[in-house]
């Protein structure tokens, strides 16, 4: 994946959430956001924006279309997704390749997974995410791939994601001026572990001075995407702003 906001964690839907396991063509699927921990699921969309691909799956225009949104709760009908192998030779109790080519659909609505050519980050001068969405009849190179993510990748997230999560705590409360001695201490502990996770150096080394010869590009684009260094460059304003006013009032 070229963003981690691309990461997604497939999950057999069962009754124990905790048992796991190999999925199956037969199984039922969820789509778990890695970086959010939100879940996909369908709902109906009356958005009336002229979009070909949805225009010619819908068929008839009084037929409902839908599209994909993420959701807290797993325990959704509407997160349920069936995985429909692009390939005509496979079983249904066989086990799903890794690298599968797969059609989605959607198991409540009984709808197709589809691509459009309509923006969700319109704001944007140069949009680069598009809606998905699913509609009743199946498009045969509407396929998608799954590939597999490494170990590494997903541990750098988590890092990321517990980062950003503490410093969000951490500023929040030194604009209530609420942070104490050992949060100080724990704020001070956390910029220094993002420094060595920045230059993947050890930790037993003065982060002060360290160098860096060759940057890690994946882990400095997870750091903007997970808006840690929003969350620091707030954390510096508020303490230069702090200063400028005692200094005025002096």
């Amino acid at each position: 994946a070229t963003s981690s906001k691309a990461l997604w964690e497939v999950e057999v839907a069962r009754r124990n959430a905790c048992r796991g396991g190999a999925a199956r063509w037969s199984h039922l699927i969820r789509f778990k956001h890695l970086g959010t921990g939100l879940y996909i699921a369908a709902e109906m969309d009356d958005d009336l924006t002229e979009d070909s691909m949805r225009s010619r799956l819908r068929g008839d225009i009084t037929e409902p279309v839908f599209s994909l949104v993420a959701v807290k709760s797993e325990n959704n009908l509407s997160t349920l997704f069936e995985l429909d192998d692009t390939t005509t030779i496979t079983q249904q109790d066989s086990f799903i390749p890794n690298t599968s080519y797969i059609r989605l659909k959607h198991s409540k609505t009984k709808t197709w997974v589809h691509s459009t050519s309509i923006p969700i980050d319109k704001e944007e001068e140069k949009p680069i995410m598009w809606k998905i969405g699913s509609a009743r009849t199946k498009e045969d190179r509407e396929a998608f791939q799954l590939i597999p993510v490494s170990t590494i990748e997903v541990r750098d997230l988590d890092f990321a994601n517990d980062a950003a999560k503490m410093l969000t705590i951490y500023a929040e409360k030194l604009f209530r001026n609420e942070l104490g001695v050992n949060d100080r201490r724990a704020l001070h502990s956390l910029l220094a572990d993002l420094v060595f996770f920045i230059t993947e150096s050890e930790n037993s080394v003065n982060p002060f001075e360290i160098t860096m010869n060759k940057p890690n590009r994946e882990r400095q684009k997870l750091m903007r995407e997970q808006n840690i260094l929003q969350q620091i460059f707030k954390i510096l304003k508020f303490k230069t702003d702090l200063k400028e006013n005692r200094s005025s009032i002096q």
